[in-house]
């Protein structure tokens, strides 16, 4: 079982060095909005939650895992996003 905790930067990298373990491709990466409207907390490593969340453990998460999306040969990553920027 793979667990990776996008506001823990160290989370994010175990996981992606147990994924490096299978020695598979990663052909699909969908970085999905994860938190939103929170009281003022902060991530592990000292950042807003929103923002180490939904940013920077995406983007972490999105390098790390490259080499797997390029040896997939046409991987996809989607970023998606909550409509509640429209409010």
């Amino acid at each position: 079982e793979l667990r990776c905790d996008l506001a823990d930067q160290q989370s994010v990298r175990e996981f992606v060095a147990a994924f490096d373990e299978l020695g598979l491709p990663c052909h699909y990466l969908i970085n999905n909005a994860g938190v939103m409207a929170c009281p003022r907390t902060l991530t592990t490593d000292g950042y807003e939650l929103q923002f180490g969340t939904n940013h920077l453990g995406h983007f972490t998460l999105t390098n790390l895992l490259a080499r797997h999306l390029a040896a997939a040969g046409q991987a996809r990553v989607v970023n998606l996003a909550s409509t509640a920027h429209s409010m």
